[in-house]
């Protein structure tokens, strides 16, 4: 066996590669995201601005539809960006940033539920943050991974004008996964408006 051979990568190896280093990412947006908050002038301010993502939780009444609604429609645009970007290798470094804001939006999230509740905030985070921002994180990954791979194979195709059947199976099961991607975005954004919406009496209210 040459010494070249031993350094290649399989195909799994490559793909859990791929997972770790964007779960590194996501990682690093997190204690970005607690540094952003313990450094900022107003702890209001930054709990109402986009960094949280509708992560972060308010005892503001609503209804389960408007919480619905509020955790599935950042999930959703995010992916859609990511399906984008698939079709550009110029679009990579947006679907990285995207999984590093998310990141960002966890970790603002739940420094802002500890400074504002102490204690309780354990359980706030726990209960109502971690789950959902555990899977979404998971599925942003997953579509992150999904995109760049695409993008480079869309590079290909572009540059071999004789693989239309291939370019053309190749968009069908992108689309898929990413169809897939949404289904699973709306089951956990269901469960977690539901957990939202009941435990947002006890662990938010004074």
């Amino acid at each position: 066996m040459k010494i070249s051979d031993k350094t290649n990568l399989t195909g799994t190896q490559r793909r859990k590669l791929s997972l770790g280093l964007l779960l590194l990412l996501i990682s690093g947006g997190i204690v970005a995201g607690t540094v952003i908050v313990c450094s900022a002038d107003s702890l209001d301010a930054v709990s109402k601005s986009v960094l949280t993502q509708n992560l972060l939780k308010t005892s503001e009444v609503k209804t389960i539809i408007q919480i619905y609604i509020n955790a599935f429609l950042p999930l959703a645009a995010a992916l859609t960006i990511q399906y984008i970007c698939g079709f550009s290798a110029l679009g990579q470094p947006l679907t990285i940033a995207g999984i590093i804001y998310r990141g960002v939006s966890t970790g603002v999230s739940a420094s802002v539920f500890y400074l504002m509740l102490g204690i309780k905030g354990f359980l706030a985070i726990l209960i109502m943050l971690f789950p959902f921002a555990a899977v979404s994180s998971v599925i942003l990954i997953l579509g992150a991974r999904e995109s760049i791979k695409f993008s480079n194979m869309f590079m290909n195709f572009a540059l071999n004008k004789n693989v239309e059947e291939d370019k053309r199976s190749g968009i069908k099961l992108f689309t898929v996964k990413f169809i897939v991607l949404i289904a699973l975005s709306l089951l956990a954004a269901a469960a977690d408006s539901i957990i939202t919406y009941f435990f947002t009496g006890i662990l938010l209210n004074p």
